[in-house]
């Protein structure tokens, strides 16, 4: 009987705890920016004033991580389509 008590108190305090202590926390959305000249720092700010504006926020629902291109434009050519 002990047993079957302990199930009924453990199956009560799970019906009244918050709905919000079972809930995944959510991991940020990762974006990558690829950045192949010195306009693309202008791009990027314009894109994340433009997700600001929709109301996300930088760290909470995403997050930007920037690759450069640098030296090694001929290597991207062989991978993009023309």
């Amino acid at each position: 009987m002990n047993n079957r008590r302990k199930l009924l108190v453990v199956l009560g305090a799970a019906t009244f705890t918050p709905r919000s202590a079972f809930a995944q926390l959510k991991q940020p959305i990762l974006i990558g920016w690829l950045i192949t000249g010195s306009r693309s720092g202008n791009a990027l700010a314009t894109f994340k004033e433009g997700l600001a504006a929709l109301g996300w926020i930088e760290g909470q629902q995403f997050v930007i991580e920037g690759r450069s291109v640098r030296q090694r434009s001929i290597r991207l050519r062989r991978v993009l389509p023309r």
